[in-house]
């Protein structure tokens, strides 16, 4: 039993030794890449900008439930109770719509920035992948994986012009 030990921790050193030899690492900024590359600059202008139409309509339909709101305060004194009841009723209804459609629109933009994204990392990760087996790369890290490094282990720039 001993003897096996012995012979497993001696595999373990010699194993060690050898596997260090022709190591090779690099490391890439993945949000570099995405705010920098042509690909990266048009998902997050399409997506900024219909966040702004987006916004743009959601504050004039507030503004006219506003002024709906307005207009059913100013007549709580000429209405009976059950009236005006009814109409803050129809408002409140209004109101949880406009909310629902707003939040449903948000959720799809955002969908779509996160479906666009991902499809941005798989046409990058098939660049480093190329890149990777053409120059003999081992291991490709991310650039927030590491704490320190030297920088002509960076890949970044020469992804972006492949990217771009």
């Amino acid at each position: 039993m001993n003897f096996l030990r012995i012979l497993f921790v001696l595999f373990l050193f010699l194993s060690n030794a050898n596997s260090n030899e022709n190591f090779s690492i690099r490391y890439i900024d993945f949000d570099f890449l995405f705010k920098n590359s042509s690909i990266g600059k048009k998902i997050n202008d399409d997506v900024n900008n219909q966040k702004k139409k987006l916004l743009e309509k959601s504050k004039k339909e507030q503004l006219k439930l506003k002024d709906k709101k307005d207009d059913i305060l100013s007549k709580k004194n000429i209405l009976d109770q059950k009236e005006f009841e009814e109409l803050v009723i129809e408002h409140q209804k209004n109101v949880e719509k406009y909310q629902i459609e707003t939040n449903k629109l948000l959720n799809n933009v955002n969908k779509e920035f996160l479906n666009k994204t991902i499809d941005f990392k798989k046409k990058v990760n098939k660049i480093i992948l190329k890149y990777a087996s053409e120059n003999k790369i081992d291991i490709i890290l991310k650039k927030e994986a590491t704490f320190v490094s030297n920088s002509q282990l960076d890949i970044t720039k020469i992804i972006l012009d492949k990217l771009n």
